[in-house]
């Protein structure tokens, strides 16, 4: 009797099949089912076979090889109406906890788990609702991958059938577990034949819609695969070989798995492992080594935007054309390895004032700290790689500059919406919103593009200006992204200087993202940077640690706080053990 869910199937077959590896593969249950079918086969005189199941016709004159893929295809169905969501996935599991292995080689991967120890659950069909489930029948090795099986002993001496292109291994008792499985990490396969050994960290909205395009069907009850992504360690695995991961995926595994860690622990752990272990088969581009000479230096980072940095660019270009000669433009390419690199990097070809930069060590809101180590020019405008500026407000920029050649304070300007009437001048910070301190604000001042500049609390980070000796830099212990606003203006005003609204810099940003956001942004880092950044400046953390207690909850936040506190205690300690 196999289960499927809330169904269950009585197999029966004649003595001849009883011992065979695709029959003996489903795991045999004592209880029935709220439903409960039969599934018969008959041997018929000729050789051939007859199949019925309950309320179903019979199918009749059937060779082996054809019976035993009906077989699978009924029993897959029956599982997958009594699933809600079923992924096309193979899931293994360790202490209660179960690893979703999708994509290309995930069942030479299951195999290789398995030989190690873990728990089979599933191949081909996981089926995620309130625990993880699967069709566990059997492990189905395309027949190039004879050689690889081979070399598992465990899994290669079990019970396999070929069927056409495919070898179907039996799972033995032992490698079953009947425990009630929660997700706890979603893996990313891919078998690439020569290829080094790949981990990255995947992140959630892209791991939802990869899991999106595996999802076998939907039904009442579907979970939401953004909050499941959101909520469990995920990550891209390339390979080759076997080999590549002894000693390296199952470690990994054990830790994330044996110890059920959250997102957030997950994080941290593989944070200390080197970033350049899983770069080994992309390589970045070339830093540009052009030597521009310029009054101002416009930089952007990016992080997988080609879009975003090709319009900003060549809006620049095409409507600030009387500045050309007075500007050098600076890429920070945030993702070096990704995707847009090389276009990113061809913008040189066309651009001759530009420079592309390299840079994947960090990944966050520090990245803007190179726009300023990079520059050539005596002043910057550092911009997010989505922006285009009003005409004309460019060469006011440089003419401001021109008649203050000595001023420290930060310069920003009234932010335009889409409806290209609506403006916001500055950034209110006295309340918490969102994960940010502060909202939105429009001050009549900015009303007309010609006025005077004037003082404002804060502004939203997308464009700012200052004198590149000026800038005061990021906290170095940033990480991720969040923390910007208020923070860098408070340590201008630290330092004695000013936040300005200069009226005519007037600029639109790009906020729609339908693709999703490629980086991370989390709670956590917005929360720990924004620690980080009071406790610099010496403000009280009282209001953002209530703010983060009802956005994410008291105990996570509390948790992330103390660690947070640890970890800079320990950096103190180490800067007072070094030697003057």
């Amino acid at each position: 009797m196999f289960k499927c869910g809330i169904t269950t199937v009585d197999i029966i077959v004649p003595l001849i099949l009883q011992d065979d590896p695709i029959i003996s593969a489903f795991n045999n249950c004592h209880k029935r089912g709220k439903k409960h079918l039969t599934l018969r086969v008959i041997a018929e005189p000729d050789g051939a076979f007859q199949l019925t199941l309950t309320n179903h016709m019979p199918e009749v004159g059937l060779g082996r090889g054809a019976l035993m893929k009906r077989i699978l295809v009924l029993l897959e169905t029956l599982f997958l109406e009594s699933s809600t969501t079923a992924l096309t996935a193979s899931a293994v599991a360790l202490n209660g906890n179960a690893a979703i292995l999708v994509g290309r080689g995930k069942s030479f991967l299951a195999a290789w788990l398995i030989e190690n120890g873990f728990a089979y659950v599933a191949d081909d069909i996981v089926s995620l609702g309130e625990s993880v489930s699967g069709f566990d029948g059997p492990l189905r090795i395309a027949e190039q991958g004879a050689a690889e099986l081979a070399e598992l002993s465990d899994v290669g001496s079990a019970p396999i059938a070929k069927l056409s292109e495919n070898f179907y291994v039996s799972p033995k008792q032992k490698w079953r577990t009947d425990e009630s499985l929660r997700c706890g990490i979603i893996i990313f396969v891919e078998y690439r034949p020569k290829s080094e050994l790949i981990v990255e960290k995947i992140y959630a909205n892209v791991a939802a819609a990869l899991l999106t395009e595996h999802q076998k069907h939907k039904a009442n009850g579907d979970i939401d695969l953004l909050h499941l992504a959101q909520n469990t360690p995920t990550i891209k695995l390339i390979y080759s070989e076997f080999s590549q991961l002894e000693g390296a995926l199952d470690l990994l595994l054990n830790v994330a798995l044996g110890k059920g860690l959250s997102p957030y622990g997950f994080e941290k752990f593989i944070s200390i492992l080197p970033r350049e272990a899983s770069l080994q088969a992309n390589i970045a581009p070339a830093r540009s080594d052009r030597i521009i000479s310029c009054k101002l230096s416009i930089g952007m980072a990016t992080f997988d935007d080609y879009d975003g940095v090709y319009f900003s660019l060549q809006a620049i270009r095409l409507y600030h054309s009387e500045i050309l000669d007075q500007v050098e433009f600076i890429v920070i390419d945030n993702n070096p390895t990704g995707p847009c690199a090389a276009e990113l990097k061809k913008l040189e070809g066309v651009i001759a004032n530009l420079r592309y930069i390299p840079a994947g060590d960090i990944i966050g809101s520090t990245i803007k700290d190179r726009v300023f180590t990079d520059a050539n020019g005596e002043f910057v405008l550092c911009m997010d790689c989505h922006v285009m500026f009003v005409p004309g407000s460019l060469k006011k920029l440089l003419d401001y500059f021109a008649q203050n050649p000595n001023t420290s304070d930060l310069l920003q300007g009234p932010m335009i919406y889409d409806d290209l009437k609506t403006l916001a001048t500055d950034w209110r910070s006295e309340k918490w919103s969102s994960g940010m301190r502060g909202q939105w604000h429009f001050d009549e001042r900015g009303a007309d593009v010609d006025a005077l500049p004037f003082e404002i609390d804060a502004q939203g980070m997308g464009v700012f200006a200052c004198r590149r000796p000026a800038w005061p830099g990021f906290n170095p212990n940033f990480r991720g992204f969040g923390g910007e606003e208020a923070y860098i203006h408070g340590k201008f005003r630290k330092r004695g200087h000013k936040t300005l609204c200069l009226p005519f810099l007037r600029w639109l940003h790009r906020f729609g993202r339908p693709m999703g956001v490629p980086y991370p942004n989390t709670w956590e880092d917005r929360l720990r940077n924004a620690i980080i950044g009071y406790e610099e400046l010496g403000w009280d953390t009282a209001d953002l640690e209530t703010h983060f207690q009802e956005l994410i909850g008291a105990e996570l936040t509390n948790q992330i706080i103390t660690q947070v506190h640890e970890e800079m205690a320990e950096l103190a300690d180490i800067a007072l053990q070094r030697p003057e």
